[in-house]
């Protein structure tokens, strides 16, 4: 079995948007205020080889307009998160 070493909560988020009380664009802010705020309190992340995947996603999703554009980025983050061991809680 698995040992997952870490979580994100993003359940919040998940919740607000699947109830329509916020837009995509506050989706996508919010997203990325968790994972910066998840690297700022994991900082042994940033030692990892593959770090800038994450990174590097996290920064795009400022720059997308919709959740469309960013499906591709979330499947980066999501699939850097599983292989590093971090459970993202969305419900």
């Amino acid at each position: 079995m698995a040992e997952w070493k870490r979580q994100i909560d993003l359940s919040d988020l998940y919740a607000k948007f699947e109830d329509g009380d916020i837009s995509d664009q506050d989706m996508l802010d919010g997203l990325r205020y968790a994972w910066y705020n998840f690297i700022d309190h994991n900082p042994y992340i940033q030692l990892l080889d593959d770090f800038y995947r994450l990174d590097d996603a996290v920064e795009e999703l400022a720059i997308v307009e919709s959740l469309d554009e960013a499906d591709y980025l979330l499947d980066t983050i999501y699939d850097f998160a599983d292989e590093n061991r971090i459970w993202v809680k969305t419900f």
